[in-house]
C-alpha cells in the first residue's frame, strides 16, 4: 500500500538519518498527527523511531485552536538517543 510504502521508505529513513547524525545523550521532537488517510502514524513513528534505537522519555500535547469548547491535540513525542 502507499502508506506501507512511505513509512518504510519515508518515516523509517528519517528516523535513521536522524539518529546517526544526533549525538549521543540529546533529543528529537517530532510532532506528528493520525490523519484519515494514515490513521496509525502516531504509533507507527513511535514503533519505527524504538526500533531505530531512540528511547520514547516524554509526550507533549499541542493543543489546537477550536471554535467548539472541545479542544483537540497532537502529540509531540519526545525522543532520545
Amino acid at each position: 500500500s502507499t502508506v506501507n510504502k512511505w513509512k518504510e521508505k519515508f518515516l523509517r529513513k528519517t528516523l535513521q538519518n536522524v539518529y546517526y547524525g544526533l549525538k549521543p545523550n540529546k533529543f528529537c521532537a517530532l510532532n506528528v498527527a493520525d490523519v484519515k488517510s494514515y490513521e496509525t502514524f502516531e504509533k507507527d513513528t513511535v514503533d519505527i523511531a524504538k526500533q531505530v534505537g531512540f528511547k520514547l522519555v516524554d509526550t507533549f500535547h499541542l493543543q489546537l485552536s477550536s471554535q467548539q469548547t472541545d479542544f483537540k491535540s497532537e502529540p509531540i513525542f519526545i525522543f532520545k538517543k
